[in-house]
C-alpha cells in the first residue's frame, strides 16, 4: 500500500512505472499481438520505410528490412530473448554479489580484504570488455552472454551490500543479539 502512495506522489514514478508496464506487456504478448512472424519473409516488400515516412506502409508500422521480414514484429519477439537474458544475468550476479557482500560486511578480517581486493580488480575492468572476453572463451550462444554478464556485474552488488551491512552490524538490536547469546548461524 506504501507503494501506491508513493507512486501517487511522484510523476516522474507514474510515468516510469507506465512505461516500465507498456513494454513488460508488449514482451509478455508479443508474439499474440505481432502482425507476422519474426522470420516470414516477403521479398516483394523489401525495405519498406516506416509508417509515418511519404511512402511508408500501415501494414508494417517500423518499415521492413533487406529480406521483407516486419520490424515491428522481430522487435516484439526479440524483446523477449533480450528480457530472459538480462533477468537470468542479473539474478546471477545478484546472487554471487550478495553472498559475497554478506560475508566481507559481516565477518570482516581477512575474508573482506580478499572479497574486496577481487571487488576492486573487477570495478577496475570495463564490464563489456570483460564480458566480450569470456563471451569469446566459451562460445557466441545465449548462455554463454548470460554467464559473462553475471559473473562481471556482481562486484557493484557486494560492494553495495557490503556497505550496508558494516552500517547494520552496529545497530542496537544486533548487539542486544549477541549480549543475549546469539551466535552467527542462530536463527529466530
Amino acid at each position: 500500500m506504501l507503494f501506491l502512495k508513493r507512486m501517487k506522489i511522484s510523476v516522474s514514478g507514474v510515468f516510469g512505472f507506465s512505461i516500465v508496464s507498456i513494454v513488460l506487456l508488449l514482451v509478455i504478448f508479443g508474439p499474440h499481438i505481432s502482425p507476422y512472424g519474426p522470420d516470414k519473409q516477403d521479398l516483394n516488400r523489401r525495405m519498406v520505410p516506416p509508417s509515418w515516412y511519404k511512402d511508408g506502409s500501415s501494414e508494417h508500422w517500423l518499415g521492413t528490412d533487406m529480406l521483407g521480414r516486419d520490424v515491428w514484429s522481430r522487435l516484439l519477439w526479440g524483446a523477449r530473448t533480450s528480457l530472459v537474458d538480462a533477468l537470468l544475468s542479473s539474478l546471477i550476479a545478484l546472487s554471487i554479489g550478495v553472498s559475497l557482500g554478506l560475508v566481507s560486511g559481516y565477518y570482516g578480517g581477512l575474508s573482506e580484504t580478499i572479497i574486496m581486493r577481487i571487488v576492486d580488480i573487477m570495478l577496475s575492468i570495463p564490464t563489456i570488455m570483460l564480458a566480450i572476453v569470456v563471451v569469446a572463451i566459451m562460445g557466441p550462444n545465449s548462455i554463454s552472454v548470460i554467464l559473462a554478464l553475471g559473473l562481471t556485474m556482481w562486484s557493484e552488488y557486494a560492494s553495495v551490500i557490503r556497505s550496508r551491512i558494516l552500517i547494520l552490524k552496529e545497530e542496537p538490536f544486533v548487539l542486544a543479539a549477541r549480549i543475549l547469546g546469539a551466535s552467527n548461524g542462530e536463527s529466530f
